[in-house]
């Protein structure tokens, strides 16, 4: 049968992530099947194939209205039938984070765990999506004032875990860094101790190569602001803890240009060495985040040039010697504007996969 065959094979050419051809079957597939008035779960489950394969084909308008178009569709055509709405409801919520309609995915993704089976992995999933959402959007500068939120979603899916999940760690590692922003947003020292303590589980638990990557560029901040704030001796840790993330991402992306976080631990590897007085090492790394950067950016891939910006000014500053004033003693002395200069930026969690609401079951 035509239909069939269109399905079936724009489905295979999903699994094969050639998102533009596996449009080109399933957009004439979804047609006939409103044609020939088949079955809601048929319909809906086609719709969504549709709009995952749109949604990774491009990124223009088109596109994206034609996604939004066949989720509507499959929501339709899924009725009040709970098993069919929900993962409507996922990849809609995915889709309006994408898009940066921030209400209506908070709207989806809190409609979609109210419809979850309780305890259940798909239900810890939904929450771990959305706390992503939310921690990502709490990350910026006017974020104060969805931390609480984020942390609680993510503690949340972090109850709902199975104890010998493999997403153990990478969870506590996103519990972590809401802590991690809530202390930078209100500077309550409590978070930032409970944050070092849950980066520390998640570097031990997690079993993806990526996620530790992530985890210990996390860790290698928050013991750096506890340096800071607490007096906590922990220079050599922090410095230990971007060494060990420049070497995981190295791991996790071994072919060129490499990634982000290899240039972000390289940055903080640099101002770690600042404070410990040695500025010829601290250029050195400097340098190489910049490099790492040039890589990235020579390969069209997304960077924020402000980060770019702030590794070339800190190499320039080595180049003239930091040697004078920048020792450890006086490190812990500076006033609130030096040490927001020297030190690294706070990240968001950068970890991604493509959006588990998207991928077929």
């Amino acid at each position: 049968m035509h239909r069939a065959r269109l399905l079936r094979r724009g489905r295979l050419l999903l699994d094969l992530r050639r998102h533009g051809e596996a449009a080109a079957d399933l957009r004439p597939g979804c047609a006939l099947l409103d044609e020939s008035d088949a079955p809601a779960r048929v319909r809906s489950r086609a719709l969504l194939d549709l709009a995952r394969a749109l949604r990774g084909a491009s990124a223009d308008e088109a596109d994206e209205e034609a996604t939004r178009d066949a989720l509507l569709r499959a929501e339709r055509a899924a009725g009040d039938d709970p098993d069919l709405r929900l993962p409507c409801l996922a990849a809609r919520a995915a889709f309006h984070d994408t898009a940066g309609e921030a209400q209506e995915a908070d709207e989806a993704y809190e409609t979609a765990v109210l419809l979850a089976p309780p305890e259940s992995l798909v239900r810890c999933g939904l929450l771990t999506s959305w706390g992503e959402s939310l921690l990502r959007r709490a990350s910026r500068g006017d974020g104060a004032n969805l931390v609480d939120r984020a942390e609680s979603v993510l503690r949340e899916a972090l109850k709902d875990l199975p104890a010998r999940s493999a997403q153990r760690g990478r969870l506590q590692a996103l519990v972590g860094s809401a802590l991690a922003q809530r202390f930078r947003h209100l500077g309550f020292l409590p978070d930032l101790f409970e944050s070092r303590h849950l980066l520390g589980q998640a570097v031990r638990a997690a079993a993806d190569v990526g996620v530790r990557a992530e985890a210990w560029l996390q860790l290698g901040r928050v013991r750096l602001e506890g340096w800071y704030r607490a007096g906590a001796p922990v220079l050599f840790e922090a410095l230990h803890a971007y060494e060990n993330a420049e070497r995981d991402a190295r791991e996790a992306h071994p072919g060129e240009p490499g990634s982000v976080t290899m240039a972000r631990a390289r940055h903080g590897r640099g101002a770690v060495l600042v404070l410990l007085g040695r500025p010829s090492a601290a250029g050195a790394a400097y340098r190489a985040a910049r490099e790492q950067w040039q890589r990235l950016t020579g390969a069209l891939r997304e960077v924020d040039w402000d980060e770019v910006q702030l590794t070339r000014r800190a190499e320039r500053e080595a180049r003239r010697g930091l040697e004078s004033g920048w020792g450890v003693a006086a490190s812990r002395a500076m006033g609130e504007e030096e040490w927001r200069r020297l030190a690294p930026p706070w990240h968001a969690w950068d970890e991604r996969a493509e959006s588990a609401e998207f991928q077929r079951s």
